[in-house]
């Protein structure tokens, strides 16, 4: 009789288990790009305003993306001078109210000189054309030089269709203070993905 509860009791303990692992929801990591990527992207130069102080940062910033450790994309990304070359500006602003380190928007069309923004709702679906990057000197100057050129490596990835996450800390990509401070393999295969033409 009492082997007869002990297997009772152990086949209710099995059920229950089987029944809470056939509910419970299995979530898929967050991806860390959208589907568009910028139009020509792959050789483009960038602009620095000359209201940014951030002319030693940006260009460790740019090394980051081009020679990432131990990895290799087709990414080229040069300085130029004239605006009109640019595909990725870089501009400056202070708002101590805010928590943002920097924030990017990129641009699908420009139509008689009005810039037509891309929405996040576009960005699976379409391929934009060039991007500002916007460094709140209020957050950044504070930080170190290396976690500094981090975040605008993290703004110039959202140039290229990278994805804000906050499911993996371990990626370039995570939407909050970086924990990396260079490119990650999993965005470097991304460049490589939509850039290798």
């Amino acid at each position: 009789m009492l082997k007869s509860k002990n297997k009772l009791f152990i086949i209710g303990v099995l059920f229950v288990i089987l029944c809470l692992g056939l509910s419970t929801k299995v979530q898929a990591a967050e991806r860390i790009n959208w589907n568009g990527r910028l139009k020509s992207g792959k050789d483009i130069y960038y602009w620095i305003d000359s209201s940014c102080q951030y002319t030693a940062t940006i260009p460790q910033a740019v090394s980051k993306l081009r020679y990432p450790t131990g990895l290799w994309n087709p990414i080229v990304l040069n300085k130029t001078t004239t605006k009109s070359y640019s595909k990725m500006d870089f501009y400056q602003y202070y708002d101590s109210s805010s928590n943002l380190y920097a924030y990017t928007e990129r641009y699908k069309a420009k139509t008689n000189g009005t810039e037509n923004i891309a929405y996040l709702s576009e960005l699976d679906s379409i391929e934009w054309i060039y991007g500002k990057i916007y460094l709140n000197d209020a957050n950044l100057d504070p930080c170190d030089n290396d976690l500094r050129s981090t975040i605008i490596l993290h703004e110039m990835c959202h140039v290229y269709g990278g994805k804000d996450v906050y499911d993996n800390a371990n990626t370039i990509m995570y939407g909050r203070t970086p924990t990396v401070r260079g490119l990650t393999s999993d965005f470097n295969s991304v460049l490589v993905n939509k850039y290798n033409y």
